[in-house]
């Protein structure tokens, strides 16, 4: 169990997952679709800054605590004397060795100024995620690994939630824009609703006509069901029929997802039979047993947010696709 409680867990690779969703909302030519799509990568964007932050964290920290010390060499004591912190002659000399950093940044440009940051930041992160601590007990986690850890769990969880937000948000605004999708969806024999009855009540705040609203309709009403990657799919396919199989799969990893994001938010992360169970053929999850705490790291966190990213960019283009051919454009 080493890979689940190693101080050290790979952080960097958890924000080294595809950027292929990046302009996304500029290559669909769905006016309805381009929101959706904005905030899918806007969410991303915010996904890979959660593991890189710590970065420009460690960064800014360790150049605050050189200059700090630049500075006390400049008015004449020792690096590590505080005596004349608060002094004028102080002050002046950090504006002087701040200004100096800033103008040396400058130069490096935006590429390498991030570049800088990112290894000088890793560079003083990396003691710290070393840190073993032979006083805790047998199996425990030091404290720097448990927030990393936390950190990775809400990648995970975040990156789930906003592939399945996109994925939903898109199949309302489709069948909101093509009334013939909304009648496969009642049409499809596995949904059996075609002869269902509805209450004339449930037209009223819609003045008698759905066109226009039936996706929206059928997912506020709860006649859609998306509480589960099955359920999307169900959906998707009861709409679009199996011309959308091939977006929707493989779905491997994107299961494998829903179910560490499940874990996390239903056990707080620790194995139970059914994860087990679920993820039996998994090379590293396969490998847990119950009442472990889920091992992530920044590998497994990259594949996992990578399959969300991946997953979403693929089904809002060719939703969006779809809709154009059906208008004719």
């Amino acid at each position: 169990m080493a890979r689940t409680n190693a101080a050290d867990q790979d952080l960097d690779e958890a924000c080294r997952f595809t950027d292929e969703y990046t302009g996304l909302r500029l290559r669909l030519r769905s006016e309805r679709l381009q929101p959706i799509a904005a905030a899918f990568e806007a969410n991303l964007d915010r996904v890979r800054s959660m593991a890189s932050m710590i970065y420009v964290i460690a960064f800014w920290a360790d150049q605050m605590a050189r200059h700090e010390c630049q500075a006390r060499h400049l008015i004449g004591v020792a690096p590590d004397d505080p005596s004349k912190d608060a002094t004028p002659a102080m002050g002046a000399a950090l504006e002087k060795v701040y200004d100096e950093f800033i103008t040396r940044r400058a130069a490096l440009g935006y590429d390498g100024a991030n570049l800088d940051t990112w290894t000088k930041g890793a560079r003083a992160l990396a003691p710290v995620l070393a840190i073993k601590d032979e006083r805790l007990p047998s199996g425990s986690t030091h404290p720097v690994g448990r927030g990393i850890s936390s950190l990775l769990g809400s990648m995970v969880s975040q990156a789930y939630g906003i592939y399945e937000t996109l994925a939903v948000d898109i199949w309302i605004e489709a069948l909101n824009a093509n009334t013939s999708l909304g009648k496969n969806w009642f049409e499809a024999r596995v949904n059996q609703n075609r002869n269902k009855t509805y209450q004339v009540s449930e037209l009223l705040d819609h003045d008698f006509s759905l066109v226009g609203k039936i996706g929206t309709w059928l997912h506020r009403t709860n006649k859609a069901s998306f509480l589960s990657l099955k359920d999307l799919r169900t959906n998707y396919e009861a709409a679009f029929g199996d011309a959308v199989r091939h977006v929707l799969e493989p779905m491997t990893e994107l299961s494998a997802t829903e179910k560490v994001r499940h874990l996390l938010a239903h056990r707080g992360g620790i194995v139970d039979e059914r994860f087990l169970q679920d993820m039996s053929d998994h090379p590293v999850y396969g490998n847990t047993k119950v009442g472990d705490r889920v091992p992530l790291d920044g590998l497994l966190v990259r594949d996992h947010v990578a399959a969300c990213a991946a997953g979403g960019t693929a089904l809002a283009g060719w939703v969006d696709w779809f809709l154009e051919k059906g208008s004719g454009t």
